[in-house]
């Protein structure tokens, strides 16, 4: 990985690296559907499951950007989490196509947090 971005800041270009949006433990239909007939909404699950997904190479990408002057990492994995809940769904919106994959809303809510995160990072 250092080398990949050795060779793109080298060639003039901005490098971000980024860690993972959460990994449920359940399907994404078991949000899809739920609040329907009476069911009680199952899209959350709480955040301290993501950390134990961070932990085994949170530090590793924290060294690589230190290793790098430029490079900026930026914690896409805590953007779909709040109030120490991580969601698959936002205002009513389904997020993921199954436990960790985002769909097409997915992708657009995480691509606007990471402009607003890193102005410039479409540039």
């Amino acid at each position: 990985m250092n080398r990949a971005i050795r060779l793109l800041r080298a060639a003039g270009k901005a490098v971000y690296i980024s860690n993972d949006v959460p990994d449920f433990r359940f399907q994404a239909g078991r949000c899809k559907y739920a609040g329907r007939l009476g069911s009680s909404s199952h899209c959350d699950e709480d955040e301290s499951e993501l950390e134990r997904q961070l932990r085994p190479y949170a530090s590793d990408l924290q060294a690589v950007a230190d290793a790098n002057p430029g490079v900026r990492l930026i914690d896409t994995a805590h953007m779909l989490c709040r109030d120490r809940l991580c969601s698959m769904a936002e205002n009513g919106k389904l997020l993921y196509r199954d436990t960790n994959h985002l769909n097409i809303n997915g992708s657009y809510l995480i691509g606007e947090k990471l402009v607003a995160a890193a102005p410039g990072i479409g540039d």
